[in-house]
């Protein structure tokens, strides 16, 4: 029917792709301003938030576990925090890029912590070295204020050439596949479990967001054209990568949804 569902009303504008779910006994959902150190809170069924909170820095993405039990936040400027949704406790936080956090994300279990950056890393860390009592944090930035570094990410996925705009993690059973999609034009897949490249599609415009279907069989990717282009998982091979909207091998393996005027 198209109807509204909901609308979420606030003072001051919300950052671009900047909203994360988290739920519980009750759901909420979590944005964060522009320009702003500010958190806002909008429980389920309420158009006016709930709550806010300030936040050490300006903050460029934001994810829930998916219990509900943990928040992870990017900032502009490199850093990720890790707090305790219940206490509000800030756990962790260190320097993991060397320019803004576009994406963090979580495997189901929380064992796994991917983030991508505007540096044109993808930095997969472990959870149980991250909460370990009394643990500095290595990462790419070696500027990083506060001496000791202890353990470092346990891949860094460097085969872009631009901006990591986004990445997406398969789910159960398929458990093992990561794609991530860049300003360089193209969309990388990864096995997650070794850090192994095993796929690029190259297309010809920037691409800002990625997706794959249930059963990792299709990916779905935006354009900064306002185009959504969808193709087998296995349309490209990275050793000899072609471009997929050009080759009459491939043209007729690819969907392109149009219809937005401005970037996806």
């Amino acid at each position: 029917s198209l109807a509204i569902l909901a609308l979420l009303k606030d003072d001051v504008p919300l950052k671009r792709g900047c909203l994360a779910v988290t739920g519980g006994q009750e759901w909420y959902i979590c944005g964060i301003q522009e320009k702003k150190t500010v958190f806002t809170f909008w429980q389920w069924g309420k158009d006016k938030s709930v709550y806010k909170c300030s936040t050490p820095d300006i903050l460029s993405c934001i994810h829930f576990s998916q219990d509900g039990n943990y928040a992870l936040a990017g900032s502009e400027s490199g850093e990720i925090f890790l707090w305790e949704v219940v206490t509000g406790k800030m756990i962790r936080k260190w320097n993991a890029h060397y320019r803004r956090v576009n994406k963090i994300i979580s495997s189901e279990d929380f064992g796994i912590i991917i983030s991508a950056g505007e540096d044109s890393q993808i930095l997969v860390w472990m959870t149980s070295q991250i909460l370990k009592e009394n643990t500095k944090i290595q990462s790419s930035n070696q500027g990083s204020q506060g001496a000791r570094n202890d353990i470092t990410a346990l891949f860094s996925l460097q085969s872009h050439h631009g901006s990591v705009n986004d990445v997406f993690m398969n789910r159960m059973p398929n458990y093992g596949l990561l794609l991530s999609c860049s300003s360089d034009s193209t969309a990388k897949l990864w096995d997650i479990t070794t850090g192994k490249l095993l796929n690029t599609i190259v297309l010809e415009t920037p691409l800002n967001c990625c997706t794959l279907n249930l059963d990792s069989s299709k990916v779905y990717l935006g354009g900064s054209d306002g185009t959504v282009y969808i193709m087998p998982t296995t349309l490209n091979n990275h050793k000899n990568a072609l471009v997929g909207t050009e080759t009459e091998a491939n043209k007729d393996k690819i969907t392109k949804l149009t219809g937005h005027f401005s970037s996806v």
